[in-house]
């Protein structure tokens, strides 16, 4: 017998001084950089751990210092997230030593008197069951329907307490019915499984049945848990009293198959009955269809953070998503822990979990007392399975059910209830003590335990190789500060973690974000532009070391600065002449660009708002109202704006040019469905030059039509991008073609579709374009001059990144082939006129002095419904064979609007000519 606090064998004072300097040590690890303050509740967790285990004593010191350790680096990691908690989580988990000791003692008391009378043993487990039911269903569910108590906290199992707030008692509800099932089941005579009705009281199995099957309809996986560990219980408990009786007398085979075919009908129909059942069968499918492959955000930013921590990790706070994983504390705190400190040190917590769990139930299974092991194995399978199926949803690789891994977390009730278990479970061990009789087919092994560590660990690692996470979820990293191509910030991160915009509306258009406005608290929602460029998150250098390290570890993900190729004059004068009194209100947006390099030089909107008052309300997610989409994501139908394309087009194809339609085109003789000029007159000439200076229809459109649907549209695709996506560095994974004509669609040789391939060829019907993506495809035209047939650069906002002071330009991506020489000529020769001759379209534009200028106007009627149209008018011109500026006008505006804003900007920028990017000097 011994002497301490509970009647074990003693322990030696010199184990528990290295348990308790080996605890220290781990703990210090989970602390390092912590401050003072903390480490003295650091000191004050020691000794009450040294306490417990020396209170307990043999054969159970070891395993309580094992998982005080493992709570002491839960410590750790709830003060990395949260430095304020400090204080309220140690106190917690001095707490949950209390409750332990309390527990144990108790237990320990009133067990031993259970033994000796089943009757009593029988009369508990059915208070045990009845309890576990009424307080977690009925009591919950009373309180949300009929008082202000959240209705979905019935599904969690939160229950208000005064001066405490609310508790969990979910968790305190699998104890006492895992509990009271050994109790039942051991109290009774059973022989086999299949006389249990006849000798269990119905009320008993009423509630148990009643408890799995309400659990199943509301919280599904910690039902499952708690089902497999009373399935242990019973079990053990029959196997206690059988004395080998499964295997005496004939007919053994029949029961068994009895047994069997029952079992299996009775899962068969209560399968059908959760089908059946709209509540049960929407839990269920809920559950099982959140998979690894549909996951919700703070799942794949857990599984981001596994796969930077990699095998060794590198220390606190160096995930770059930590911040943003809200449950690091909780659901996702191995996950937390293997972004800090890699798969090995996560998961050797969890080894050690599981470990101590387990030398503590083959400690327990020396009583030779069958309720004894049936509790105990009952218990500590639950444990066992919550840990492990917490840590396996943490990391993404089984749905996450609201289950904290056990000693690992330290929120809620989850400390104090994980510690009651081992209490419970320790507390009815005490007493005589003799050779384990229990059948190894019941206990968890070592078997057991490689199992399930060499599982969690094949899980991680599989997910730390497959997970991209340079660059994955940009929109959630800190990220660097973004630049204009002089040095002037853009954009850059405040004191509260989100992003500020120092020039407000000017550089809308180009990058910001939206937030969240609850109350006083904001958080992110989205980012949208460049804000989701990966270089502003994961744009550092990969140093040789980085990749020699990189078999343990990913290389590290560190923000940098970001230059754009914006020009803060060429912005300005687009802010100012799109907000003039010219556009009579109306929206408008512009884009202008370098076609030699790609370079988006300027991007601009009136309708951009501050990217600083970007917030919506929580109760508006997730469908809106959003804020107005900037004006590259905006396409609408270019009209006239397209007739260089198709122009270029049948000149590259050699179509037959000859006596081109120039008053009327008929385009169905039945009908008598036509198309005309937008002056109802003929074209001047029939000439290709002349149709685009003067923007007439019908001549394009004959040429179009004579072309084909199905070849002009590959050669718009292949030439100039359209109906493609793009990989526009200001696109997100939103990504959709920006420049659209729809002639795949159109069936080639068909009559029906010749007045959709006319319309097209005109820039209506399906036909769509942003400014960008218009200006972007003008581009191409340029590079027909000097390079035709090489790919074309794409445009590009981002220049390059800036990290420690210096410059790493960005190679811009290409798209498409120039097209030839002779069509690139024909081309800008009528845009050219459209500008020189007095019928030209844009003949009233101001022209720069000293600067070659092609401009193609367009007008599109847009219908809206109701009888009701929109017309929209686009003004896309070349300056010095180089430049390409677009702007679009949407709706009521003068006619002349447009191009008296494009005049201006042109003014404006003509002599600019814009710096290289520098990289400013480093903030300190």
């Amino acid at each position: 017998m011994n002497t301490g606090l509970f009647p074990v064998a003693r322990t030696r004072p010199a184990v528990l001084v290295g348990a308790a300097a080996a605890v220290g040590a781990l703990a210090a690890i989970s602390l390092a950089g912590a401050q003072v303050p903390q480490r003295i509740l650091l000191a004050v967790i020691l000794g009450a751990g040294a306490l417990v285990a020396a209170a307990v004593g043999r054969p159970f010191s070891f395993q309580m210092l094992g998982l005080t350790a493992v709570s002491a680096a839960a410590v750790g990691l709830q003060t990395r997230y949260h430095p304020e908690a400090a204080g309220s989580v140690t106190m917690r988990l001095l707490l949950s030593l209390v409750a332990f000791c309390v527990t144990a003692a108790a237990v320990r008391v009133w067990w031993r008197r259970l033994l000796a009378d089943p009757c009593a043993r029988l009369r508990i487990g059915t208070w045990l069951l009845a309890v576990a039911f009424v307080s977690r269903f009925v009591l919950v569910g009373f309180l949300a329907v009929f008082s202000s108590y959240p209705m979905d906290r019935l599904r969690t199992g939160f229950m208000p307490v005064p001066l405490v707030g609310s508790v969990q008692i979910g968790e305190l509800t699998r104890i006492l019915f895992v509990v009271g099932v050994a109790c039942v089941a051991s109290s009774t005579a059973v022989r086999t499984l299949l006389e249990i009705w006849t000798q269990v009281p119905r009320t008993a199995i009423l509630f148990a049945a009643a408890y799995l099957t309400a659990g199943a309809a509301l919280d599904t996986g910690p039902t499952a848990l708690t089902a497999a560990a009373a399935g242990v219980a019973v079990w053990v408990a029959v196997r206690g009293r059988l004395s080998g009786g499964w295997r005496a007398g004939g007919g053994n085979w029949l029961r068994r198959g009895v047994l069997s075919a029952g079992l299996i009908g009775a899962g068969l129909v209560i399968a059908r009955l959760a089908m059946t059942s709209s509540t049960i069968s929407a839990r269920v499918a809920d559950w099982t269809a959140q998979d690894i492959e549909s996951v919700n955000l703070q799942t794949r930013i857990g599984r981001i953070c596994v796969g930077e921590g990699g095998v060794i990790g590198r220390g606190w706070g160096t995930a770059s998503l930590g911040r943003w994983l809200f449950a690091a504390e909780s659901d996702y705190a191995i996950a937390a822990i293997a972004g800090d400190l890699g798969i090995l040190a996560a998961f050797g917590m969890v080894g050690a979990t599981i470990v101590c769990l387990s030398q503590i139930q083959r400690g327990a299974g020396l009583d030779l007392d069958a309720p004894t092991r049936s509790v105990v194995h009952g218990l500590v399978v639950m444990a066992i399975l919550w840990v492990g199926f917490a840590c396996l949803g943490g990391i993404g690789a089984l749905p996450v059910s609201g289950i904290s891994p056990v000693f690992i977390t330290l929120t809620g009730t989850t400390a104090v209830t994980s510690y009651m278990l081992v209490g419970v479970v320790i507390g009815c061990t005490q007493g005589e003590t003799g050779v384990d009789v229990l059948p190894a087919a019941v206990t968890v092994t070592s078997v057991w335990v490689k199992t399930a560590v060499t599982a969690l660990l094949v899980s991680a690692l599989v997910l730390a190789i497959l997970v991209p996470t340079r660059g994955a979820l940009a929109a959630y990293r800190p990220s660097g500060r973004l630049l204009a191509r002089d040095g002037s910030v853009i954009a850059v991160t405040g004191a509260a973690g989100l992003r500020e915009y120092p020039a407000g509306t000017l550089y809308a258009d180009l990058a910001g974000s939206i937030v969240v406005r609850d109350g006083s608290s904001v958080r992110l929602w989205s980012k949208y532009g460049l804000e989701t460029s990966p270089l502003l998150t994961c744009g550092n250098r990969i140093t040789w070391l980085d990749r020699i390290l990189a078999v343990l570890h990913p290389p590290p993900c560190r923000p940098v600065d970001v230059v754009t190729n914006i020009d803060p004059l060429v912005q300005e004068a687009m802010q100012d002449l799109l907000a003039s009194e010219a556009l009579g209100g109306a929206a408008a947006s512009a884009a202008y660009l370098d076609s030699a390099t790609g370079a988006v030089l300027g991007l601009h909107s009136n309708t951009s708002e501050d990217p600083n008052e970007l917030f919506i309300d929580p109760e508006a997610l997730p469908e809106g109202p959003w804020p107005a989409l900037p004006s590259w994501r905006q396409s609408t139908s270019p009209g006239s704006s397209l007739k260089p394309h198709v122009v270029s087009g049948v000149i590259d194809m050699g179509t037959d040019l000859s006596n081109l339609e120039t008053t009327r085109l008929v385009l169905n003789a039945e009908t008598g469905e036509g198309l005309v000029n937008a002056w109802n007159g003929p074209c001047p000439d029939g000439s290709l030059v002349t149709a685009l200076a003067a923007s007439c229809n019908t001549v394009v459109a004959d040429a179009a039509i004579r072309t084909g649907a199905a070849p002009l549209g590959a050669y718009l695709r292949d030439h100039f991008g359209t109906d493609s996506n793009l990989p526009y560095d200001l696109s997100d994974s939103a990504a959709r073609p920006e420049l659209v004509t729809g002639l795949d669609a159109l069936g080639e040789g068909s009559d029906a579709a010749v007045g959709p391939l006319a319309r097209t060829s005109v820039g209506q019907e399906a036909a769509r374009a942003s400014p960008l993506s218009m200006a972007n495809s003008y581009s191409a035209l340029v590079w027909g001059l000097t390079r035709p047939g090489e790919a074309v650069p794409l445009a590009t906002a981002t220049a390059g990144t800036c990290e420690n002071g210096e410059f790493r330009a960005v190679s811009p991506k290409v798209f498409g082939a120039a097209p030839s020489r002779e069509a690139a000529v024909t081309v800008l020769k009528g845009m050219e006129g459209a500008v020189t001759q007095w019928w030209g379209t844009a003949a009233r534009i101001e022209r720069p002095a000293g600067h070659s200028l092609a401009v193609k106007t367009g007008t599109a009627d847009i219908e809206l419904g109701e009888g009701k149209t929109r017309t929209d008018r686009w003004v896309v011109a070349v300056l010095g064979e180089r430049y390409v500026l677009a702007v679009r006008v949407i709706g009521p505006a003068p006619d002349a609007a447009a191009l008296d804003v494009a005049g201006g900007i042109l003014k404006a920028v003509a002599d600019h000519n814009p710096a290289e990017p520098i990289c400013p000097a480093p903030v300190s």
